[in-house]
């Protein structure tokens, strides 16, 4: 299993970066290799809450939001890749995973 991890340091409070995460729809704002993203639920963004991340290379991944901390972090799993014959299938494996955790420090 491969596993990648990056880290982080922004000089921002906790919740300046909560508000940024928080808009969970708006994940291009903040991601630059993400192109645009497509709400596919309505409602309070939560656990259960789904959107595709487009990307420049015409592949996107559709993502569903698993753990949803208000002020901590959000994980999402991928469920859906696709684009082309290469990147298209469904996954449910939690190793397919984003998780953005907030840290104060100091």
């Amino acid at each position: 299993m491969i596993h990648y991890e990056r880290s982080l340091t922004i000089d921002a409070t906790p919740d300046a970066l909560w508000q940024v995460l928080s808009r969970y729809m708006y994940i291009d704002e903040f991601a630059p290799q993400i192109t645009s993203a497509d709400a596919l639920t309505d409602g309070e963004v939560g656990v259960g809450s789904k959107r595709r991340n487009n990307f420049a290379n015409g592949t996107s991944v559709v993502e569903e939001v698993t753990t949803w901390k208000p002020g901590r972090g959000v994980h999402c799993a991928a469920l859906r890749y696709g684009g082309n014959a290469v990147a298209r299938g469904k996954c449910r494996n939690p190793h397919h995973a984003n998780r953005w955790q907030i840290q104060g420090f100091g």
